[in-house]
């Protein structure tokens, strides 16, 4: 099998640098577990969740602008790319800062009733989220130039230098909108060193760069936003819940509790990375296309199952005032560990049913969120486990959702459908910085 097809090697690669710049981020969590008091690690936290929420158009943005630089490079060479890069952000930055605004206002609204007293803090998420999206559509550039060790290089480095800056805005202040300052510090650092490195040829681009305009697929772009948007509110939704439903000692110690089985998702996500442009390959058979879904399942409950089983082993290691994290709690944290499981596969599934076009599944986490929502507002009562319990139950639930939606489309259908709703496909086509016809 070429390397291009494999799903478990690949998988393993993309893993590595995945890990090494997630390492950073989780090691400043737990840096700040033991810098901050329980109320103060909570907010730091959950802002950060809700950042990685509205981050979602990153990915699906970066793929579909990658595929089109690619096109670009071969066609117009690096004066294209840098062309349509130019016109990219600046369309985007544009449609960012209404995004930005809009976020901005609804977070006020929220923050009013939920306690929320730091304006900057309320300032600094959607900012944050939007200078990490357009940093993402820049860094596609490398993988669109194939200078792939400046793609992950430059992932590794993000998260480096926003673990120091984030660090010593929490050490030297010790407040939330300095740790949030740091990160965005970082990002803004980073993106400016990336342009200098993207190569610039010329400084009168090529008549051809000049006309290059870069389309944006409405519908294939829409769909996986929406689908990813619902799995990362449903990967984050027990501690959004937490800040809203559980005092803040109890919130501390369900923050605390969820750092690793977090970690644990977030860890089999180079899994749907790898297995959706081998979905998107227009010459993939039904079976290939099969065998390569079962494959990622396979991958993810391997990585998901050994590292809540080592969690589950070392738990009391992990728990520990003196040399593990602060607050923690033994069960809940393996109640959550359990809970990584059906949610790492659903991802997986959620990749796989857009890859065969099925546009209404979102509407599966859809009914998670409302049921999480319902369940914990009946029965948490400022108590963190039977939060936990309800989350277990809610991501099995919408896992099987998914495997019992699977079957009954294979069935119905026969074999596996036209890909039509990826970024790369042929739908929907529209252009940002050229009329609109």
């Amino acid at each position: 099998m070429f390397m291009s097809q494999s799903i478990v090697r690949r998988s393993l690669a993309v893993t590595a640098f995945y890990v090494l710049g997630h390492g950073f981020n989780y090691l400043l969590l737990v840096a700040s577990n033991r810098l901050l008091r329980p109320e103060i690690f909570g907010l730091f936290y959950i802002s950060n969740s809700m950042i990685n929420v509205l981050m979602t158009p990153g990915p699906v943005l970066a793929m579909s602008f990658g595929q089109h630089f690619a096109r670009l490079a071969a066609s117009g060479g690096i004066d294209a790319v840098s062309a349509a890069l130019g016109r990219t952000l600046v369309a985007m930055a544009g449609w960012g800062s209404f995004a930005t605004m809009a976020v901005l206002i609804a977070l006020a609204v929220a923050g009013q009733q939920f306690g929320v007293d730091s304006f900057a803090v309320l300032v600094l998420i959607p900012v944050i989220a939007c200078v990490a999206v357009l940093f993402e559509i820049v860094r596609a550039c490398f993988q669109a130039l194939h200078r792939f060790a400046w793609f992950s290089a430059s992932w590794v480095l993000w998260c480096g230098l926003h673990f120091i800056l984030s660090l010593a805005g929490l050490y030297l202040v010790g407040t939330v909108w300095a740790g949030l300052l740091g990160s965005l510090l970082a990002t803004i650092a980073l993106m400016t060193v990336v342009l200098v490195i993207l190569p610039v040829r010329s400084a009168r681009p090529s008549p051809r760069a000049e006309t290059a305009a870069l389309p944006i697929k409405l519908r294939s772009v829409l769909v996986p936003v929406i689908a990813y948007g619902c799995f990362n509110l449903l990967a984050s939704a027990d501690v959004l819940l937490a800040y809203v439903l559980l005092n803040r000692n109890q919130l501390g110690v369900y923050i605390a509790s969820s750092l690793l089985p977090k970690a644990i998702v977030t860890i089999t996500l180079p899994v749907a990375q790898v297995l959706l442009p081998v979905l998107a390959a227009p010459a993939s058979s039904s079976q290939t296309l099969r065998t390569a879904v079962l494959k990622a399942l396979s991958v993810v409950l391997m990585l998901a199952g050994c590292a809540s089983a080592v969690l589950w082993m070392g738990a009391a290691m992990v728990c520990n005032e003196q040399f593990g994290i602060r607050f923690c709690d033994i069960g809940l944290m393996s109640l959550l560990a359990l809970a990584a499981i059906p949610l790492s596969i659903t991802r997986v599934l959620v990749v796989n049913s857009l890859a065969i076009g099925s546009n209404w599944r979102p509407l599966l986490q859809v009914l998670g969120l409302a049921a999480i929502g319902i369940l914990a507002g009946i029965y948490v009562q400022g108590d963190a486990y039977p939060l936990g319990t309800i989350y277990l139950a809610v991501c099995s639930g919408v896992m099987v959702l998914y495997v019992f939606a699977d079957m009954v489309s294979e069935r119905s259908h026969g074999q596996h459908p036209t890909i039509s709703s990826l970024p790369g496909s042929n739908e929907s086509m529209i252009e940002v910085g050229a009329p609109i016809k």
